[in-house]
């Protein structure tokens, strides 16, 4: 009977206290729910930026940060020289379906075989004829000629 009385006793300690906790979770205090409960000690939700507490700000000059801006302004921005391909035509395979290239890469010692709009590392194929295979990289033309020997 004691034991009984014992056990009857916890479940309804924890049927209670349960209870309790979800009272104070739906009805949205949290002051209550962290009373019950104990502090909430959740996960950050890692599709929601932290929040970043800013640092005081301090003053700008604008007439100084207008006078850079100007000055970024008038500088002209040289375009990048486009290098030449390091590449070499090792052979030409000329068939029904259209020409194909086989253009080898020495500085990764790889092959490989390109038709007419393909692209490598950046360059596309233009054109291939019998003895040249034309490559153009950001408006720039570049030949790869057939040596022979």
């Amino acid at each position: 009977m004691k034991k009984g009385l014992i056990i009857f006793l916890v479940f309804w300690m924890v049927f209670a206290a349960s209870q309790e906790i979800s009272r104070a979770l739906i009805s949205g205090s949290d002051a209550r729910a962290e009373e019950v409960t104990g502090p909430r000690r959740t996960m950050r939700d890692p599709f929601v930026p932290p929040i970043i507490e800013s640092a005081p700000t301090q003053k700008v000059d604008k007439k100084a940060d207008t006078a850079k801006k100007a000055d970024a302004q008038k500088k002209p921005v040289k375009p990048r020289a486009v290098a030449p391909p390091p590449y070499s035509l090792t052979g030409i395979i000329m068939g029904g379906s259209g020409a194909s290239a086989i253009i080898f890469n020495p500085s990764t010692r790889a092959s490989g075989i390109l038709m007419t709009g393909d692209t490598m590392d950046g360059y596309r194929v233009t054109s291939i004829t019998a003895g040249k295979v034309v490559l153009m990289r950001q408006s720039k033309v570049f030949n790869l000629e057939l040596h022979r020997g």
